[in-house]
C-alpha cells in the first residue's frame, strides 16, 4: 500500500489484540530472534521484529496508525510513554499479535516499500488496563521515512513502563 500524497497524514484506527502484554511489528514470527535494543518500557527491538509492550495482558488495545511524509511534531500532553525508534524494511512489515494473526485491517508499516523508517510509539492507559473491562489503553504509531538513529525516549511516566525498565536493569541488559 502506498501513501496517498494528497492526505497528510494518512490515518488508520482500530483495535489490535494484545497477547502476553504485547503486539508486534514484524516481517515474520521468529521466536529465536535476538534482542538488539530497547529496555525503555515500551519498545523492544529484535532481529526481524519490534515488540510493543502493553499494559493489558490479553485483549483489545485501541490503536491509531499514522503515516507521515516527514517527522511529525511530538504530542507530549496526552501520552504517558513516548519512544522513537528506527527499522529497516527489505520485506513487508506488518502489525501482528504474538504467534500470528489479528491485524489484517491495518496496512503495511513500510508504506513506501523497502527502506529506512522511524516510528514514534505512544501509549497511555497501560496502568489502568488490567483493572477494568473498559477499553482504556490507547496506542498511536507515527511512521515516516527516516535515516537510522538510536532509540530516543521522550517521556516515561507510567508504572507499567517503570516495571519493564526495572526488569531490564535487574537483568543487567
Amino acid at each position: 500500500m502506498s501513501l496517498n500524497r494528497k492526505a497528510e497524514p494518512q490515518i488508520f484506527e482500530g483495535e489490535i489484540l494484545a497477547y502476553k502484554n504485547q503486539y508486534l511489528i514484524t516481517h515474520s514470527i521468529n521466536i529465536e530472534s535476538i534482542h538488539t535494543a530497547g529496555g525503555n518500557g515500551l519498545v523492544d527491538i529484535y532481529t526481524g521484529s519490534v515488540r510493543i509492550i502493553t499494559g493489558l495482558d490479553d485483549g483489545e488495545i485501541n490503536l491509531r496508525l499514522e503515516f507521515h511524509s516527514s517527522e511529525p511534531p511530538i504530542q507530549v500532553g496526552l501520552w504517558d510513554e513516548i519512544v522513537d525508534f528506527s527499522f529497516h524494511a527489505d520485506e513487508n512489515f506488518f502489525l501482528e499479535t504474538l504467534y500470528g494473526g489479528g491485524a489484517d485491517h491495518f496496512p503495511l508499516i513500510n508504506f513506501r516499500g523497502a527502506g529506512d523508517y522511524r516510528i514514534r510509539a505512544y501509549a497511555r492507559g497501560r496502568d489502568e488496563a488490567s483493572a477494568t473491562l473498559e477499553p482504556v489503553e490507547f496506542h498511536s504509531l507515527h511512521v515516516w521515512l527516516g535515516a537510522p538513529k538510536p532509540i530516543l525516549s521522550h517521556q516515561h511516566r507510567d508504572a507499567k513502563g517503570e516495571y519493564w525498565r526495572d526488569a531490564v536493569r535487574r537483568r543487567g541488559r
